[in-house]
């Protein structure tokens, strides 16, 4: 199965397996382990860009988070992209829907470390943090929320966690470095509010207005690695 390509990610349930590798395109393997000893084959779906990781909804839908393939073709990697597979028939997998979303250079840190993905069922809120830089806006950090109704994938909202020297957001002025903890680590939805969470601010959003409702600084002031100083923050797990 997939002579010389690269196993990305992997997710079990019960006694199936889902498998994506890469090489040119980005295969999405079903594969029944009834016997494991003999595991056997279900079917597959071949696609551009790669899931980095899997997510389940429930036993016949994944959530597949990765990378676009760039408009250079085959082989390369660009943007962040999200996909929604319908695993209803495990011999046929289909697309469902899918989202291309951040620029060039966006980075999630969801791609390798799986509890900073959020997705909660009862509202099908989904929350991906992302790292970007443009020559036109420079370093930015914070989460897109996606909303997954039924067969549909949409991007409601974009939250910046970016604090910038003299930001006027939250006015806490702090110096900023692309190496420094901005990045969200962690979400949560309790109730009507989401919650985002980086080293250096939690912030509460309202999901049915789409507005923030409050912030707050989880950081010492100007104790940052451009002021010669470590990072002083709390640790997010």
């Amino acid at each position: 199965m997939a002579p010389g390509e690269r196993i990305y990610s992997v997710r079990y349930d019960g006694a199936r397996a889902y498998l994506v590798t890469y090489k040119q395109v980005d295969p999405l393997f079903a594969v029944d382990l009834t016997d494991p000893a003999h595991p056997a084959m279900l079917g597959e779906l071949k696609l551009p860009g790669v899931s980095d990781y899997l997510h389940p909804v429930n036993h016949t839908h994944l959530l597949g988070l990765g990378r676009a393939q760039a408009a250079s073709g085959p082989g390369r990697l660009s943007g962040l992209q999200m996909s929604l597979f319908d695993l209803t028939d495990a011999t046929r997998p289909a697309l469902a829907a899918q989202v291309n979303f951040g620029s060039t250079s966006s980075y999630s840190a969801a791609l390798s470390d799986h509890k900073a993905f959020m997705f909660e069922g009862t509202t099908g809120a989904i929350v991906v943090p992302f790292s970007d830089y443009t020559a036109a806006d420079g370093y930015s950090d914070g989460a897109y929320l996606f909303a997954l109704d039924g067969p549909r994938l949409s991007q409601r909202l974009v939250l910046s966690h970016a604090l910038r020297a003299g930001a006027a957001a939250g006015g806490y002025g702090f110096a900023y470095s692309p190496s420094g903890p901005r990045s969200v680590a962690r979400s949560r939805v309790l109730r009507r509010w989401l919650f985002t969470v980086s080293e250096r601010e939690v912030q509460a959003h309202d999901l049915s207005s789409l507005t923030l409702a409050a912030r707050f600084n989880t950081s010492y002031p100007n104790c940052s690695q451009a002021n010669g100083g470590g990072w002083w923050g709390p640790l997010v797990y």
